[in-house]
């Protein structure tokens, strides 16, 4: 045990009248602003809230364009696919009518040279009856 026992009990006492507790309180609260300023922590801390403000603004705009392309009633793929089941249908009904247009091409084209060829038969035949007469 050291010699200035006595010393030691009056070191409370001493402390409580020399030392200021709140002045203490307040230059470690400084110290630690300062620290906390040259760490460049509050530069960063404002950099990711507006990173996370402008993530949460690019989230809603995709959700929103999410919800107009997979909306079951009017969403943009609901309406595509209306559209093409359209389109499908009204290609088939041309594909049935050009069908139908080159069958009748068809038959007016054989009856053509059915006559042509008849025409031909019958000039033949009047050719042919001229000659035997002269």
């Amino acid at each position: 045990m050291p010699e200035g026992g006595s010393s030691v009990g009056k070191l409370p006492a001493e402390i409580v009248l020399n030392v200021d507790p709140k002045g203490i309180a307040v230059q470690i609260g400084q110290g630690i602003e300062q620290s906390f300023a040259t760490t460049g922590l509050p530069e960063i801390s404002s950099d990711l809230r507006a990173m996370a403000s402008s993530l949460q603004s690019a989230t809603k705009d995709f959700s929103g364009i999410a919800d107009a392309f997979g909306h079951p009633q009017n969403g943009f793929t609901t309406k595509l696919n209306g559209s093409l089941q359209q389109m499908e249908q009204r290609l088939g009904n041309v594909l049935r009518y050009l069908d139908q247009q080159l069958k009748k091409l068809h038959w007016s084209m054989m009856r053509g040279v059915i006559l042509l060829c008849l025409g031909c038969v019958i000039v033949g035949l009047i050719l042919g009856l001229l000659l035997a007469h002269s």
